[in-house]
């Protein structure tokens, strides 16, 4: 397959959307096929080992979208160009076969302004995600790939890790928890999104680092991580604007695999992604408090990373990749099959040619010939034609 993926902002710092379906394209990369990623604004040549394009709209779409088997889109705009290249109505290729729509919170692709006849496929990120959002057309949970060499270390720190610091990641309320343990260590990882939650004067138990996309070197200080994220609540539908969620979860996942226990409000996301291994409080901070004091005794904490590593042998994202190449392959193929001359490249024929049947002959036998119709094959027919005149005078 010929993959393109089409996005809004490739940078430096990504978010776990972005990471997510980054992941799944590369493991479809190193199964042998074809990928190219397209992006309105592209401060990067080339990530995770995959070519970066900065659009050039129209043309570049007209290109890559001619190219492509599939396109995989996210959040905003990318995918409304599928509209456009119908209205464009010009030989330069035919649309994609097939197009995929990764969801990565409630009501997506529904926020963005597409219905179920916009879209072949909506991959979610979270089994909640998808049941919240009610879409009706075609879709499957593949949770965000999360590979263990990427993020296992042998060695683990005695900081308390908050990962991003933004407002809807529970910023403020991490430094609630830092001043009301002043003797412990802390450990602030500002993430990508402009409004991290930074005091003038931070206390001195907590170091500040910037964004890191060297990810283990976090873990490796780290002995316990914070995900005081929000979430919407049972009660909430994903038209409640005021709202913002955590769909799913992955640092605490990416911890776990270290057997680092991770403390968290139990949005349902992070819930699915932890299940019981987790350690859920509400938010009060004589609650985050006391757990993070009771991981000070070695033998209950010994206890709780043993158990919060099985949350690492249920991972398999090689055999989610597997599958999801399974599906894409059949589903391409119905495509294409369905629309034979729309999709002539994904089959590799040459364009039909025009056939010309020669006059029937005047004898008993009669027969026809169908030849193309090009310039050579013309001037044969015509001199064909005048030897079959003159022997037939005679």
């Amino acid at each position: 397959m010929r993959i393109v993926f089409h996005t809004n902002t490739i940078e430096q710092k990504m978010g776990g959307a972005t990471i997510s379906t980054l992941e799944v394209l590369k493991g479809l990369v190193e199964r042998g096929h074809e990928a190219a990623i397209v992006a309105k604004n592209a401060a990067l040549k080339k990530t995770f080992g995959i070519a970066v394009y900065e659009e050039d709209r129209p043309r570049a779409i007209k290109k890559f979208y001619s190219w492509a088997d599939v396109v995989f889109a996210m959040r905003r705009a990318p995918l409304q160009h599928l509209k456009e290249y119908e209205r464009w109505n010009v030989p330069h290729g035919a649309a994609p076969i097939y197009t995929v729509y990764f969801a990565h919170n409630v009501g997506q692709p529904f926020k963005t302004g597409y219905s179920e006849g916009d879209i072949d496929l909506v991959v979610y990120n979270a089994r909640w995600v998808q049941e919240e959002t009610g879409w009706s057309g075609e879709q499957i949970v593949i949770h965000p790939p999360i590979f263990r060499e990427k993020y296992l270390v042998s060695r683990t720190g005695d900081r308390i890790t908050q990962i991003n610091l933004a407002r809807k990641k529970g910023g403020s309320f991490f430094w609630e928890i830092a001043r009301a343990l002043p003797e412990k260590k802390f450990l602030a990882v500002l993430g990508k999104e402009s409004d991290q939650v930074l005091p003038k004067k931070p206390p001195q138990n907590v170091r500040v680092i910037g964004y890191s996309r060297e990810i283990r070197s976090v873990y490796e200080q780290t002995g316990g991580l914070l995900m005081p994220s929000q979430g919407y609540g049972s009660q909430h539908r994903w038209n409640d604007e005021s709202l913002s969620a955590e769909s799913y979860g992955r640092v605490g996942v990416e911890a776990a695999l270290s057997g680092i226990p991770v403390i968290a409000y139990p949005t349902p996301g992070i819930r699915e992604a932890l299940g019981d291994e987790g350690i859920y409080c509400d938010m009060q901070v004589e609650r985050w408090a006391e757990e993070l004091v009771r991981l000070s005794d070695p033998g209950y904490y010994d206890r709780v990373s043993e158990r919060v590593k099985a949350i690492g042998e249920r991972l398999n994202p090689q055999e989610d990749i597997k599958n999801f190449e399974r599906l894409l392959l059949e589903k391409v193929a119905e495509a294409a099959r369905a629309k034979p001359k729309q999709h002539r490249a994904y089959f590799d024929l040459p364009p039909p040619p025009r056939v010309e049947q020669l006059p029937e002959m005047s004898r008993s036998k009669r027969y026809s010939v169908s030849i193309p119709d090009n310039r050579c094959t013309r001037f044969i027919v015509g001199l064909l034609k005048k030897m079959r005149a003159l022997i037939y005078s005679r």
